[in-house]
C-alpha cells in the first residue's frame, strides 16, 4: 500500500510540474528573430556633389594653378624639377583626379535617379553597384569579410573580401545613425560567424 501511494504521489507531482511549464510560441520567436536578422537601408546621395567637393577643388586647383603660375621644385638654388616638368606632373595628376571624380559623380547620379538600398538578410549583404549607368545588385556573405576599415577623412567604409574591396559612402545613408547601425550589424554578425567557425 505504501509503495502504491508513493507511486501515485510521484505521478501527481510530475503532472503538476509538466502543466506549470510556460508555453513558448516558437512561431512568434522565429518571426521576431527573422525581423531582427533582415534590415534594409536607403543608400543614395542627397546630391551628385555629396562627398565630391574636396576632390573637385583639389583637381581644379592642380590644373589651373600651374597653368597660370608655373613653378618648379628646388632645394636652395638647385632645381630638382623645372617649372615645366613639375607643372606637367601637377596637371596630369589633377586631370586624373577630376576623371575619377567624374566617374564617382556619375555613380551618384544613377543612385539618385534610380534609388538604391542595402539589405542585410541573415548572413548575406545585398548592395547596389552602378554599371554603365544602371544599378545592379551584388551580394557578399558576412563570413567572407576579412576586415572592416572606417575612413573618416573620406567618409567611407571599406570592406575587404577575399577577391575584392567593397566601399560604402557613409554620407549616402539617410543619417549617420543608420550608417552606425549598419556598421554595428556587420561587425556583430562578422564576430558571430568567426565564433561559430572557431
Amino acid at each position: 500500500m505504501t509503495k502504491r501511494l508513493c507511486f501515485l504521489l510521484f505521478c501527481y507531482t510530475f503532472a503538476v510540474n509538466k502543466n506549470d511549464r510556460p508555453v513558448i510560441n516558437m512561431k512568434e520567436e522565429q518571426t521576431e528573430e527573422f525581423e531582427m536578422l533582415r534590415k534594409t537601408y536607403t543608400y543614395e546621395p542627397a546630391t551628385i556633389f555629396t562627398n565630391q567637393l574636396s576632390n573637385l577643388a583639389f583637381g581644379i586647383g592642380m590644373v589651373v594653378v600651374p597653368m597660370i603660375c608655373p613653378f618648379g621644385l628646388r632645394i636652395r638654388r638647385a632645381y630638382i624639377l623645372s617649372p615645366a616638368v613639375f607643372s606637367a606632373i601637377l596637371i596630369t595628376g589633377g586631370v586624373l583626379l577630376l576623371l575619377f571624380t567624374y566617374f564617382s559623380m556619375r555613380k551618384a547620379l544613377a543612385l539618385k535617379k534610380q534609388g538604391g538600398t542595402i539589405t542585410v538578410d541573415n548572413g548575406r549583404v545585398t548592395y547596389p553597384e552602378v554599371r554603365k549607368g544602371k544599378i545592379e545588385y551584388d551580394t557578399f556573405h558576412v563570413s567572407d569579410i576579412e576586415y572592416i576599415k572606417d575612413d573618416e577623412k573620406e567618409n567611407q567604409c571599406k570592406i575587404s573580401l577575399p577577391d575584392k574591396y567593397v566601399i560604402f559612402e557613409t554620407k549616402y545613408f539617410d543619417s549617420f545613425d543608420e550608417y552606425d547601425e549598419f556598421r554595428a550589424l556587420l561587425e556583430k554578425k562578422h564576430n558571430n560567424q568567426n565564433t561559430i567557425k572557431s
